[in-house]
């Protein structure tokens, strides 16, 4: 897996839902915890699960009491996947950008981009590459994430899921920002004369290429460039 810098922070409202959901739990080390919620601005629908950790961390006064963390993982309709670590305690050492290692089944650690919320606080991470996680956290038997703690050194979270994690919702693997642009080039094509074979060649292109900046000029230049040579082989 590369490691790739957050583009932002993670949105304030998002953080604000997973550290509330995470004071809610009193599990000692429950299965995964779903929770389905409705946006009553755009009646879009999201659902997230959550997953308590078999240990707490091990942090000095005043942060010394029992501080487990809880692995987060929502997908909203139409928008991609989120991952997501809280911890109940303590302070997450990541002023812009840092480096979370994650650990599922006995593979090889991974290291991935984590960043803070936009609210500042610092007991939430949210996890760069969650599309890619995804598949194995949902599977996994054991996950074990190594976090930076303020004054703490490295400390390692273990979560030992008792089922596979079940999500209603399925992502949209294309991602909102790029159906937009997708969206775009389909009125571009609606202006050609043989926009229907345009239309299918273009989001046929789309669905089958990579998130790439040269991938998704080379769909947006079927719609430019039909009219006047054709569509490029």
């Amino acid at each position: 897996m590369v490691q790739r810098a957050p583009s932002h922070k993670a949105s304030l409202s998002w953080f604000s839902v997973v550290v509330a959901l995470a004071w809610c739990s009193l599990a000692q080390s429950a299965p995964w915890q779903y929770k389905t919620s409705t946006n009553r601005m755009n009646d879009v629908r999201s659902e997230t699960a959550q997953l308590a950790s078999d240990n707490s961390l091990k942090l000095a006064f005043p942060y010394h009491r029992a501080n487990r963390g809880h692995l987060f993982v929502s997908i909203e309709k139409g928008e991609r996947v989120r991952v997501a670590v809280v911890v109940e305690r303590g302070q997450i050492l990541c002023s812009s950008d840092c480096t979370i290692r994650l650990r599922i089944d006995g593979e090889e650690a991974v290291g991935v981009s984590g960043a803070l919320p936009s609210d500042g606080s610092s007991v939430a991470v949210s996890l760069s590459g969650a599309e890619e996680l995804l598949p194995l956290i949902k599977t996994a038997r054991k996950i074990m994430i190594d976090l930076p703690m303020y004054q703490e050194g490295r400390q390692i979270l273990e979560f030992s899921p008792s089922a596979p994690l079940r999500l209603a919702l399925a992502p949209d693997p294309m991602g909102a920002d790029r159906r937009k642009r997708l969206a775009q080039f389909e009125d571009v094509c609606r202006s050609r004369d043989e926009f229907i074979e345009c239309l299918s060649r273009l989001r046929a292109c789309f669905d089958t290429s990579d998130r790439t900046a040269d991938s998704d000029a080379a769909c947006t230049k079927i719609a430019v460039e039909f009219p006047m040579r054709g569509m490029p082989k």
